[in-house]
């Protein structure tokens, strides 16, 4: 992929991939709303290893960071976090579940 162009006109959310393989060819995305749009950008952006720059990216990253700090804060409380992850039970004998009300 050669590089990724958006636009925003007259209410559409649209942007074009131009291709390596294929001069002068596009793939042209028209989003049906905002989020869908930011969400398809942010992705290709992604995958680009190019900077993400929606807002909802802003909020989710604020989000994890403000979790991480909590979870540093209880350490601090005396609150034993491991740094191993919990161990995985064993497979049931069968999926044969069953739940009668």
């Amino acid at each position: 992929m050669k590089e990724m162009r958006t636009r925003k006109n007259a209410g559409n959310l649209a942007f074009s991939i131009t291709l390596d393989s294929m001069e002068n060819t596009t793939l042209d995305f028209v989003a049906p709303d905002e989020t869908t749009f930011h969400y398809w950008t942010d992705g290709i952006n992604a995958l680009l290893g190019q900077e993400m720059t929606s807002k909802q990216k802003k909020e989710d990253f604020d989000t994890l960071l403000s979790m991480e700090i909590k979870l540093r804060l209880l350490d601090t409380e005396g609150v034993d976090i491991s740094k191993d992850p919990p161990p995985i039970p064993e497979d049931p004998e069968n999926y044969d579940f069953c739940f009668e009300s």
